[in-house]
């Protein structure tokens, strides 16, 4: 039997409530895993840990929507400084996990960075941050063009 196909899926978005991006890679992943479970290894990184289970959404729905309507409530520039914070030390984290495997799938805006052998799928669903601003809050937008416009060009292929 051929080596299984090692893959890493960026799973953040699942620890959220029941979000589009989420619904999109929880689906997305259990069709896969049906279908092509014996040709593929898929983990999740949830953004401390690597695990073969899909995360499943807030342990305490509770406390993590004190949490979410705290950070809404802070001003642009701490929420954008603390996202930084937090980007920065689970990019630290996953870059010490990612080297195992063969392609990471990224589908929350913002790839992390990857060895040189770590095949990266992108999957973009949503640009309105960038065309629309004044749609979005303010610490957003400033980590969007932070990332994006640093980013863009290694990830996009038209």
């Amino acid at each position: 039997m051929a080596e299984r196909i090692k893959i890493l899926v960026n799973a953040i978005p699942l620890n959220n409530i029941g979000t589009g991006i989420g619904r999109y890679l929880k689906c997305l992943y259990t069709e896969m895993e049906k279908a092509y479970g014996d040709r593929l290894e898929i983990c999740y990184f949830d953004g401390v840990n690597v695990s073969s289970t899909m995360p499943c959404g807030p342990e305490n729905l509770a406390r993590w929507s004190r949490c979410i309507d705290l950070f809404w409530k802070l001003p642009a520039y701490p929420a954008f400084l603390l996202r930084l914070g937090i980007h920065f030390k689970r990019e630290l984290i996953f870059h010490r996990l990612v080297k195992d495997f063969d392609i990471y799938h990224e589908a929350g805006f913002f790839p992390f960075a990857v060895p040189s052998h770590v095949k990266t799928v992108f999957t973009l669903h949503d640009l309105s941050v960038i065309r629309f601003p004044e749609h979005h809050p303010l610490e957003r937008v400033f980590y969007y063009r932070l990332f994006f416009a640093r980013d863009a060009k290694k990830w996009i292929i038209f």
